[in-house]
């Protein structure tokens, strides 16, 4: 077979992990990888039988390429520490015992290079993995695994906002599934959707113009809806809730409770105390100063929201996907819309795509004091834990809903 050529920076002093990966795939393409790694030994006499000369030189020539190999392309000052040796083996372990002592500050090393790992703009994920992959194993080959909770935790740490959909069903998978290949493969899955997505919105764009020439007219989001641009899709809900004074209710995908910044709108009302909501972007963050029941209604249907957060610095309120998902809802979106239907498939309500968010302008019949005694009641109850906006360990009734 004809060899291949490689260019591998020789080892040094700063280069030893991926030097290590360059030589073994070149000692693979060699076929002396099994000699180095100790998997394969010179023929032996078996039964009397004699040793087959040919099968032994041509083992003794790899034995003495997998020498070569390793010594060629190390720098001078890492020759001479293998130089009086001829076994691929035992210059490969010296190598290894040299650049990767089995100390504790190498593993400190390990574990705040692991932990400060950031996946970079415009990064594939699968790149960013592999460099977690990395030093997992030079930790598990140092007598210190990496805990598939802290694995998983990294690799979802610092994704853009737009994952925040599938890193919530993540966190819902049971412990079994909890893995770092499960999770990736997850991930990678969810990048290559929104890829497409992305190179959807542009074809589109596109034809809605002249074929020959892009088009320059802007294009409304209210009638092209889930086409942002690239900012837009890093600013998530609780940022728009925050810098925007614009009234409503946002339907929010990723909130894990309901919250209202208006406490005339609470019927019911009860006082919290150390209790922050954190945001996704840029580490934002509002107080949480109570809890209680909110009366939505929206057409003819009346909505009862239970230990609603209230948080006075937000401009906007949110309403909770996952709850009502929790709980039968279903949900269908088409042309800036959203149909949010209850588990008897009645129509709940719709939500509107309005400057990338979708809006929902409800009544208050509590606070207007209308007479809902003709209302026919529908009762939803369930609960969620919600420790991803910092609230500790309260539990909130999601909702219940009365139509007329």
């Amino acid at each position: 077979m004809e060899s291949m050529n490689f260019l591998i920076k020789p080892l040094d002093n700063t280069n030893y992990a991926t030097w290590c990966s360059d030589i073994k795939v070149l000692l693979l393409e060699r076929d002396c990888w099994d000699i180095v790694a100790e998997r394969e030994a010179a023929p032996v006499v078996k039964g009397g039988d004699e040793i087959d000369a040919r099968k032994l030189k041509e083992f003794n020539l790899r034995f003495n390429r997998a020498y070569t190999t390793i010594y060629m392309n190390a720098s001078p000052q890492y020759r001479t520490i293998i130089e009086g040796l001829t076994n691929g083996a035992e210059a490969w372990e010296k190598l290894k015992i040299h650049c990767q002592p089995g100390s504790r500050a190498r593993v400190m090393a390990l574990k705040h290079e692991f932990f400060s790992t950031v996946i970079e703009p415009d990064e594939n994920i699968g790149l960013y993995a592999s460099k977690l992959s990395r030093i997992i194993e030079q930790l598990r080959e140092a007598g210190h695994p990496v805990e598939d909770l802290d694995q998983c935790f990294q690799l979802m740490r610092y994704l853009p906002t737009e994952y925040e959909n599938i890193i919530q069903t993540v966190y819902r998978w049971e412990d079994k599934d909890f893995k770092f290949p499960n999770v990736l493969e997850e991930i990678l899955a969810e990048e290559a959707r929104l890829r497409q997505r992305r190179s959807s919105s542009k074809e589109t764009k596109f034809k809605r113009g002249n074929p020959k020439q892009p088009s320059r007219k802007k294009v409304s989001q209210d009638s092209v809806p889930n086409r942002h641009t690239s900012s837009e899709v890093r600013t998530n809900y609780l940022l728009e809730a925050v810098s925007s004074s614009e009234g409503g209710w946002i339907l929010d995908s990723a909130a894990t409770t309901h919250f209202c910044c208006d406490k005339d709108l609470f019927s019911k009302f009860e006082p919290v105390n150390n209790q922050t909501l954190v945001g996704a972007v840029d580490n934002i963050t509002t107080p949480i100063k109570g809890k209680g029941t909110v009366h939505l209604k929206i057409g003819n249907v009346q909505i009862k929201l239970s230990n609603v957060a209230y948080a006075p610095e937000l401009r906007k309120n949110l309403l909770s996907g996952p709850c009502f998902d929790k709980n039968g809802a279903s949900f269908k979106g088409s042309k800036g819309k959203i149909n949010v239907f209850h588990s008897n498939n009645e129509l709940l309500f719709t939500v509107k795509l309005i400057n990338g968010l979708y809006y929902v302008f409800p009544e208050y019949p509590c606070v207007s004091k209308c007479n809902v005694q003709n209302s026919k009641s529908v009762n939803i109850y369930g609960s969620i834990l919600v420790p991803a906006v910092g609230l500790g360990d309260v539990t909130f009734p999601v909702v219940n809903v009365r139509k007329k």
